[in-house]
């Protein structure tokens, strides 16, 4: 093995850990959801919203498994605002876009709140697709 991969493959093998802890642990500092009238907000440093998706644009919600996220090939095509690597996540289905993943503290809190709001916005239940 060459002098170049025997001090690169120690590196890595501390490194790479290292950011997957820290984005695991510290992105949810970063990217934060908040539900409000109309919409969901995508919001930066839990101040900046950076993404707004209504709520009569919202055509199905989903509880999926990290080991769904990570595995199914369904899921390769998807925007992804996850505050965590692994940990249940919420895909939302929209109309004419991308679906994204979330990943909010309680999953399973959010999908009942979020399907609640997009009820009283719209009046119709949204299909859990």
């Amino acid at each position: 093995m060459s002098e170049w991969a025997t001090g690169f493959l120690p590196f890595l093998l501390i490194v790479v850990p290292i950011v997957v802890l820290s984005a695991q642990y510290l992105d949810r500092y970063i990217y934060g959801y908040r539900l409000s009238d109309e919409s969901i907000q995508i919001v930066l440093l839990n101040v900046v919203p950076i993404n707004r998706i209504r709520y009569d644009r919202i055509t199905g919600i989903r509880r999926v498994s990290s080991r769904e996220m990570w595995l199914d090939l369904d899921y390769l095509f998807v925007v992804r605002f996850g505050n965590r690597v692994w940990g249940p996540a919420v895909l939302i289905f929209r109309r004419r876009w991308l679906p994204i993943v979330i990943t909010p503290d309680n999953a399973e809190e959010f999908v009942r709140e979020l399907r609640q709001r997009v009820y009283q916005s719209t009046g119709t239940w949204t299909a859990a697709s």
